[in-house]
């Protein structure tokens, strides 16, 4: 039987609990947002599919003085700015608008390495 190293196993610790808590990590600080802006981190793939984060980077920009740009958030980040929403259907007749409970947690700070 061979055994691991020492190094090899905080690895394998580490990546284990970085993958099991980044879907079920609470940051503090999340709040119930009412038509509040939202920043999002969002890239594009190589299709051309968008894909956004999911924690608000909103204290993140006030802290590290990013610029914000006409849409209320940094550069390569989305902005979700409504709770509303409502069905549009095939025959182009639209639904009643509803409001929906917005929860989005904020973003931990960029430095912090979390074991």
């Amino acid at each position: 039987m061979k055994k691991m190293s020492v190094k090899k196993t905080i690895a394998a610790l580490a990546i284990t609990a970085a993958s099991s808590n980044a879907v079920a990590m609470r940051w503090p600080g999340s709040q119930d947002y009412e038509n509040k802006t939202v920043c999002l981190s969002s890239y594009t793939d190589s299709n051309g599919l968008l894909y956004s984060g999911d924690c608000d980077n909103t204290a993140n920009n006030v802290k590290f003085d990013k610029e914000i740009l006409a849409n209320g958030c940094a550069e390569k980040q989305s902005a979700l700015a409504t709770n509303r929403t409502r069905a549009v259907f095939p025959d182009g007749t639209k639904g009643e608008w509803s409001e929906w409970s917005l929860e989005v947690p904020s973003c931990p700070d960029p430095r912090i390495v979390q074991l």
